[in-house]
């Protein structure tokens, strides 16, 4: 389904802008060579049925171009709760977020999975929004983790 079919009522968000950096670390490589994956933001959230959470993302960059991979899951106490979680560009207001003008990068909204994950590269600077959607039945709360892996 898409987000206008399942959120037709006014939404409310909330904000926020995690620094590359910042929060925990792994501290494991995931990969091969040196590649780690560091955690740079993981916001609680709450939301009724039907409304919505963003955090944007701005990033700047790889060291020398080198592709990373950004990754984020959602998860969240009831498996009786659809909530699903999509990536945008911070131009993507909630207007148009609930009237499907958007373009997505990555979307997770599988109405039985519990958590929602998305990954997607990037090979320069960015600006990114993560929306997760409650699509209810009931009031939710949970988490949101972002990741970057270079």
């Amino acid at each position: 389904m898409r987000p206008s079919t399942k959120v037709a009522v006014a939404l409310s968000c909330l904000a926020l802008t995690p620094l590359p950096g910042c929060g925990g670390s792994s501290g494991s490589p995931t990969g091969g060579g040196s590649r780690s994956r560091n955690v740079i933001s993981q916001e609680e959230w709450q939301l009724g049925a039907l409304e919505l959470f963003q955090a944007d993302l701005s990033l700047t960059g790889g060291s020398g171009g080198a592709a990373a991979t950004v990754d984020a899951t959602v998860d969240w106490t009831f498996p009786s709760n659809d909530v699903d979680m999509y990536v945008t560009s911070t131009s993507c207001t909630t207007q148009a977020f609930v009237q499907e003008t958007c373009t997505y990068v990555a979307r997770a909204d599988t109405p039985t999975a519990k958590p929602e994950r998305v990954a997607f590269t990037v090979t320069a600077a960015g600006n990114y929004r993560f929306w997760v959607v409650n699509l209810g039945p009931a009031a939710e709360s949970g988490t949101l983790e972002i990741a970057i892996t270079q």
